[in-house]
């Protein structure tokens, strides 16, 4: 759907680790910075775990520009990941999953929840210490070119427990436990 958002989720391959170290995860932003602007791509917020990509993002007037877009950045990802471990084969579990996301609720309950998913994996306490994803940013403690603001999202206009808790629990309420 164009001028929609979508969340966007990739795993690795056998849910396997995809990100080995800090280099691999400051290459996989770079390509998402760099191909956002090929691609006519907005990027509303993202987190990068060891062995999986979220995304909220939203094509221009081509929803095709979602597959072109994701096919760029895995297949530059998987070259540089393949190229700098000696390593050959799909990094990625497949293609990446995608869901429209077209109402206010649910763009906020994906905002939450992309941002919030260090925390709920039980990677850290502080949601706005994990460097690879768009939290602090949000917050106004990063500085970041990849992250386009969205306006149908306020994070300042609930509290943090309230953001911590209002993804999961919306999701999971629209979109049953299988969400992910």
């Amino acid at each position: 759907m164009p001028n929609t958002p979508h969340y966007i989720y990739q795993c690795g391959h056998n849910r396997g680790q995809v990100f080995f170290e800090n280099n691999d995860y400051q290459q996989y932003l770079y390509n998402l910075n760099e191909c956002k602007n090929i691609y006519n791509i907005r990027i509303y917020c993202y987190c990068l775990l060891y062995n999986q990509i979220h995304l909220l993002i939203e094509p221009d007037r081509n929803a095709k520009n979602i597959s072109n877009f994701m096919k760029r950045v895995s297949g530059r990802q998987s070259r540089y990941t393949n190229v700098r471990y000696s390593r050959s084969g799909s990094l990625w579990d497949g293609r990446f999953k995608s869901k429209p996301v077209d109402n206010d609720d649910l763009i906020k309950a994906y905002w939450c929840y992309i941002n919030y998913l260090p925390l709920h994996s039980g990677l850290i306490k502080n949601p706005e210490s994990y460097s690879w994803s768009s939290l602090a940013y949000h917050k106004g403690h990063r500085q970041h070119d990849i992250i386009d603001n969205i306006t149908r999202v306020d994070q300042h206009s609930f509290t943090y427990n309230e953001q911590n808790n209002f993804g999961f629990n919306l999701i999971r309420a629209v979109a049953g436990e299988n969400f992910s």
